[in-house]
């Protein structure tokens, strides 16, 4: 089936957190990761380049989400200097969509939920680990998600709640019923129907992004 991702980035006026990326592993296999970095200031987003750079080996050499989010967390855990001052670590969601098996397979690493809608069902991303980079170790659970007919996953971070309201659910339940819409896959769209205020996008602390994965199914 024919797959296709696109994103829509608006940074906060302080520097970037948020990364997002996306790789073929395999014919019909694509990887797909959200992440949003912790701490702030000038180092955060070195390690944002620290992260970014080690992204598309463990992708497309690993694959698997358990396997990705564990060497991701490692990697977060060699940056641990004993007299840094701040701490970093970041959440993220990590997903692999195969066409060929009809799957996707994700790991969420304290992140908000991401939104699957498979064959006109609605399946929050949940499962996974806590965020990373603050165990050596971590016990990760991955979540697997089977579809027939096709796939809509809408990653985002929390930036994006946060603004479109004080209630979380709700944000989901907005998010969720755009999202349901025939034709939707365009993120860039979504964002505006979510009809974000310019005042409030001006006062985000927060970076917002959203990232929006959509296969028609039969290969």
């Amino acid at each position: 089936g024919d797959v296709t991702i696109s994103a829509v980035y608006k940074p906060s006026f302080e520097l970037a957190g948020d990364l997002y990326a996306w790789y073929q592993i395999s014919p019909g296999r694509y990887g797909v990761i959200l992440l949003d970095m912790m701490g702030h200031g000038i180092s955060s987003s070195l390690v944002c380049m620290y992260i970014y750079s080690t992204l598309k080996d463990a992708i497309t050499g690993l694959g698997d989400p358990e396997a990705v989010m564990k060497e991701l967390n490692r990697r977060m855990n060699q940056l641990h200097m004993p007299d840094r001052l701040e701490n970093y670590y970041f959440t993220a969601i990590y997903f692999v969509l195969d066409t060929a098996e009809q799957t996707i397979e994700y790991v969420n690493a304290g992140h908000p939920a991401g939104i699957a809608i498979v064959d006109d069902e609605v399946k929050l991303m949940t499962k996974g680990c806590c965020p990373l980079g603050f165990f050596e170790d971590i016990d990760v659970t991955k979540g697997v998600i089977p579809f027939k007919k096709g796939a809509r996953i809408l990653l985002f971070t929390d930036g994006l709640s946060e603004g479109l309201e004080e209630e979380y659910e709700d944000a989901i339940s907005k998010l969720v019923s755009s999202l349901q819409e025939q034709g939707m896959d365009d993120p860039k769209e979504l964002f505006e129907r979510l009809q974000l205020s310019s005042e409030m996008l001006q006062d985000a602390k927060d970076d917002m992004c959203l990232v929006m994965v959509s296969t028609n199914g039969g290969a």
